[in-house]
């Protein structure tokens, strides 16, 4: 079933589009595998379980300390995707996480190629912005598109690192210039340090460099937030 789903801001600060698709062929398709390039463990992979599928034979692989069995249909659905992929060069990007196959364009060739190849899988999404605010994105790096007007126009996103003490007291220090989910807040509270792709709201630039103070490097990123109807005055 294909899903479609509206964006607001670009993927790694590059990318309008998104494709995804699940399949538990994913890992074989992981960049730092490919140490030849050109998706060479990809195709060293399909290779061998194509030969497995034509034979009828059961494809197992390990997988965290236990074997699984990849079903023949996800093999064909790769094997698409590396076909329609090999042809590109320089115009996507990848990313395989367990049991999903994502890949970051600018390309909309590629992109209606995709869309358009009927794949077995039962999920399969689509991501893209409004064409609208799509000429903003590209020209405007690190600002997410919002639908409302805010008081906070300062996004930043928390690292892979653990949370620092000082950020819990810093947030119920400053209600009135950081907006912070409760979630995050419960997680803090819970002595959860682990809050990586959480993120904070800020009023101001001022705020930002308390913030950036107490975080030092655990910030992946910090994003202006804009209102749509902003983007054309």
């Amino acid at each position: 079933m294909k899903q479609y789903k509206s964006t607001r801001k670009l993927f790694y600060n590059t990318f309008l589009y998104k494709w995804e698709i699940g399949n538990q062929c994913a890992s074989i398709f992981r960049s730092e595998y490919d140490k030849q390039g050109r998706l060479s463990n990809a195709k060293k992979h399909l290779d061998i379980y194509t030969e497995h599928v034509k034979r009828g034979a059961r494809i197992t692989v390990p997988r965290f300390r236990m074997e699984i069995e990849i079903n023949p249909d996800d093999v064909i659905d790769a094997s698409l995707v590396y076909n329609i992929l090999f042809k590109e060069k320089d115009t996507y990007k990848i990313r395989a996480e367990r049991n999903s196959l994502s890949v970051y364009t600018n390309n909309t060739s590629l992109l209606d190629t995709l869309e358009n190849t009927t794949f077995n899988s039962r999920y399969i999404q689509f991501h893209k912005p409004d064409p609208e605010i799509e000429k903003f994105l590209v020209d405007n790096t690190n600002v997410i598109v919002v639908p409302n007007p805010t008081d906070f126009p300062i996004r930043v996103t928390l690292g892979y690192k653990r949370a620092s003490k000082g950020l819990l007291p810093f947030l119920h220090a400053n209600p009135t210039t950081v907006a912070v989910s409760d979630n995050l807040i419960s997680k803090l509270e819970h002595g959860i340090g682990w809050v990586s792709n959480n993120y904070i709201n800020l009023k101001s630039e001022k705020t930002l460099l308390l913030l950036q103070m107490i975080c030092g490097d655990n910030i992946q990123r910090v994003d202006k937030l804009v209102y749509k109807e902003d983007i054309d005055k």
